[in-house]
C-alpha cells in the first residue's frame, strides 16, 4: 500500500471507529461498565494524584517562601532562582 492509497484509507477507517463507538456508548451495559470503571478506578486515581500534587504545592511554596526570605528576587532574581532550583534538586535527591 503506499501512502496515497493509505490517505485514502484513513477517513474510512476512522468514519468506521467513530460509528463502533457511537453505537457502543448507545448500549446501557457498555455505559453501566464505564460508569462503573471511572467510580472504581479512576476516580480513585485522580483523587490520590490530586493529593499528592497538593502536598507537592505546599512544599514549593515553602521553598519559595524560605528561598525569598534568604535573598531578595525583586533585587537579585539569578541568585533567588539558583536558591530555589538548589532545594529543589536537594529534596529529589534525598
Amino acid at each position: 500500500m503506499d501512502a496515497k492509497q493509505r490517505d485514502s484509507a484513513v477517513p474510512i477507517i476512522r468514519q468506521l471507529v467513530m460509528a463502533g463507538v457511537k453505537r457502543a456508548l448507545q448500549d446501557p451495559r457498555v455505559r453501566a461498565k464505564a460508569a462503573d470503571v471511572a467510580r472504581k478506578e479512576v476516580k480513585p486515581r485522580v483523587e490520590a494524584a490530586a493529593r499528592v500534587g497538593r502536598e507537592q504545592l505546599a512544599s514549593a511554596r515553602q521553598d519559595w517562601r524560605q528561598a525569598s526570605q534568604e535573598v531578595d528576587p525583586r533585587e537579585k532574581p539569578a541568585e533567588f532562582a539558583g536558591r530555589l532550583v538548589g532545594r529543589v534538586k536537594r529534596r529529589l535527591i534525598d
